[in-house]
């Protein structure tokens, strides 16, 4: 009678075991899940507020037009702004690339960031800022990808 009531002990203790180990692997799972959406939200997040800031009046929306749409010659003030915001926008997309390989990153935010970036390569002021600085900033792998979205928008 006392072996019965020990292995019956014995069975529970593996059960509640075994339910404590299923419980810490659903909790890490979803403490993973949360990491990520909170990795692909700081990174994301800044660019929002960047992009937002960027014309949020009517002179950084006429700079952003005249820079981006059109082929006026550019001050030197400008050209530094065009280029601060040219290389804003490809790191931005740059981090989240890695973030995504690394699976830190949701795959959607870096689409939607790639949506945004495809907007701006239309304008061949951005594929020329692109071709004066690929090679001394940006890492292979990453240029690959980054000239496979230029060449959809080059004549």
């Amino acid at each position: 009678m006392l072996e019965t009531i020990y292995y019956i002990g014995q069975t529970i203790a593996v059960v509640a075991i075994l339910g404590s180990v299923v419980a810490l692997v659903i909790q890490l799972q979803q403490s993973n899940r949360l990491a990520r959406a909170e990795m692909s939200l700081s990174a994301w997040l800044p660019s929002i507020r960047y992009f937002s800031e960027s014309v949020n009046s009517e002179e950084t929306s006429a700079f952003f037009h005249k820079a981006l749409f059109t082929d006026q010659k550019l001050t030197d003030p400008e050209r530094m702004r065009f280029s601060h915001f040219a290389a804003y926008n490809t790191n931005s997309l740059e981090t989240l690339f890695y973030l995504e390989k690394e699976g830190l990153c949701n795959q959607t935010i870096l689409l939607r960031h790639i949506e945004g970036t495809e907007y701006f390569l239309r304008s061949p002021r951005m594929r020329h800022w692109w071709a004066a600085t690929r090679d001394n900033y940006y890492l292979p792998e990453f240029r690959e990808f980054f000239d496979t979205l230029v060449s959809r928008y080059e004549s």
